[in-house]
């Protein structure tokens, strides 16, 4: 967990001290090392049917129940959150339950994270637009290549097609850029972000901490679902609000402030959370 926060305060101080264009670093994140995180994750992950079907189940239970709650939620308080969704649905799948899983349960841990990682990318990457701009906007969806990455690389993955080294290696560099331009950015927009003006931050990220954590636990204790995916599930359910929801945000101009503050309260909570489930698991 160091890391993570120590590059998210390093970019909060970059935000403050010197001018950089945060566009363009958002736009090199979306279009060329997010997608080679995705794609090299899913090249390297051992996958069968069975991992995936529980896992696709469980992502999808914890992605759209959290969003059900939030829905109810607005609708008994006459209000909508509108793109507040996006920090509620979608989990930091990719930059922490990732790493987290291999640490904490090793490479089989990584492999049920990898499957976690890939649905909600590509549930994620289609729908993100959407709920950032209102409209289902496809078109807009699909030239951001990240669903792109996650098809391709589970054909490679299935195929064993032979990449050359050459290239691998370029895409591993792309990728290791990845997560740390993600953190930076999003530490960066919180410099310039006004993180008490709104209700919404502490309401959404309630909703995605203690609902996701709590129909994680429903989820393996119904379905009866033994370690090590027990433990990956419990863990995904432990995840913060994903930067990527900030980092479309920010794409779209879409109430960036709210979102990131969302982002960072989570990726804050988290701490308590993750330490709650690796407590139980280990």
């Amino acid at each position: 967990m160091f890391p993570v926060f120590s590059l998210i305060a390093l970019g909060y101080l970059i935000g403050r001290w010197i001018t950089l264009d945060l566009r363009t670093i958002i736009n090199i994140v979306l279009y060329m090392a997010g997608p080679s995180l995705v794609f090299t994750a899913l090249v390297n992950a051992p996958i069968t049917y069975s991992n995936f079907l529980l896992m696709g189940s469980a992502t999808l239970v914890l992605m759209f129940g959290v969003g059900a709650i939030v829905k109810i939620g607005s609708a008994i308080a006459k209000t909508s959150p509108g793109p507040l969704y996006l920090p509620a649905i979608f989990f930091n799948a990719g930059n922490m339950l990732l790493p987290v899983s291999f640490y904490a349960f090793g490479s089989e841990g990584l492999a049920l994270a990898a499957v976690v990682t890939a649905i909600g990318n590509l549930i994620g990457h289609t729908c993100i637009p959407a709920f950032t701009t209102g409209i289902a906007n496809w078109r807009q969806a699909y030239r951001i290549p990240y669903v792109h990455a996650a098809i391709l690389g589970m054909i490679v993955h299935q195929t064993d097609a032979a990449i050359p080294l050459f290239i691998m290696r370029t895409i591993d560099l792309l990728a290791g850029a990845a997560i740390p331009l993600m953190l930076l950015a999003l530490g960066m927009r919180l410099s310039t972000a006004a993180l008490t003006s709104s209700r919404w931050p502490p309401i959404i990220a309630a909703a995605r901490m203690v609902g996701g954590l709590l129909l994680a636990f429903a989820f393996v204790h119904i379905f009866a679902v033994d370690d090590p995916a027990r433990a990956v599930i419990l863990l995904t359910g432990a995840m913060p609000s994903a930067i990527v929801a900030f980092i479309y945000a920010e794409k779209f101009a879409t109430r960036t402030d709210e979102i990131a503050a969302t982002v960072a309260l989570t990726t804050i909570t988290s701490i308590v959370t993750i330490s709650i489930v690796l407590g139980v698991t280990l």
